[in-house]
């Protein structure tokens, strides 16, 4: 869903605050926004998501939730969590650009040989949902009008999961807006609030979309080579809300590295 103020005049909010929402980006398209207006297809994760229940007799796994980078060598994740009540498994496949029906099936074929856990299934898969997997919008703002959430692409970059970060830019919106002692929704206000969020959240989510940019690209030895750099760790702590030096320090580490290997050759 996406979200925007639009007010008719610089005025009181009570008074001329329109909340409008949309399930497109149709109010980007007025130029006088200057607001990205598309998603490209591969800043997208198109996700499927299903629930089934652990088979009569099947033994508990060792690894009650696996995720697999890459699945069958296509862009994308997916994952099986076994659920705290250990009788309902959680699957989602995810690929980046599309998904279709084969791709999903063929994902899930492939998941249930290697989880037992999957046995017949519950509830989900009525639909496939498009997810942002990029850095946010570089402008969220204009005169009157405002991004946040999902159609600012405020999810994080390599897992899709935006809630988070969405209600955070919501409190941030909230006190620009209710600080300011005049004219609240112009543009050079709201920037306040767009400012707030890139240093603070935005910026991180940039440095995870490199990591996830790099995944996509790598193959065997180079994803091996990931994990063992730190990368991974350090992207597990921005993703938890922790500082995004580690991260940025070993992926650096590991680009003057394949630098180095490449002038060797």
């Amino acid at each position: 869903m996406r979200l925007g103020i639009v007010t008719t005049r610089q005025v009181d909010f009570a008074e001329h605050a329109v909340l409008l929402l949309a399930l497109g980006l149709d109010f980007r398209r007025a130029q006088i926004f200057q607001i990205q207006n598309e998603v490209n297809a591969n800043d997208k994760l198109f996700v499927k998501r299903e629930f089934f229940a652990r088979p009569e007799n099947c033994p508990l796994p060792k690894h009650p939730e696996k995720v697999y980078l890459k699945h069958k060598n296509e862009n994308g994740i997916s994952r099986c969590f076994l659920k705290k009540d250990d009788e309902t498994s959680d699957v989602l496949v995810g690929r980046i650009g599309s998904l279709s029906d084969e791709t999903y099936e063929n994902a899930i074929a492939d998941l249930k040989e290697d989880n037992p856990v999957i046995g017949d299934k519950v509830s989900g898969g009525d639909a496939i949902f498009e997810i942002p997997v990029r850095r946010p919008l570089s402008n969220l703002v204009a005169n009157g009008y405002v991004l946040l959430g999902d159609s600012a692409c405020m999810t994080i970059p390599i897992i899709g999961s935006g809630i988070g970060s969405g209600l955070k830019a919501a409190k941030m919106l909230a006190d620009a807006v209710t600080s300011a002692d005049k004219e609240p929704f112009s543009k050079k206000n709201l920037y306040r609030y767009q400012l707030k969020f890139m240093r603070e959240i935005g910026g991180k989510h940039a440095a995870i979309e490199l990591v996830k940019n790099k995944l996509l690209s790598s193959r065997g030895n180079e994803i091996d080579d990931l994990v063992k750099s730190g990368v991974m760790e350090g992207l597990a702590s921005v993703v938890s809300g922790g500082s995004a030096k580690r991260l940025v320090k070993s992926f650096l580490a590991l680009f003057f590295k394949y630098f180095s290997l490449w002038k060797t050759l």
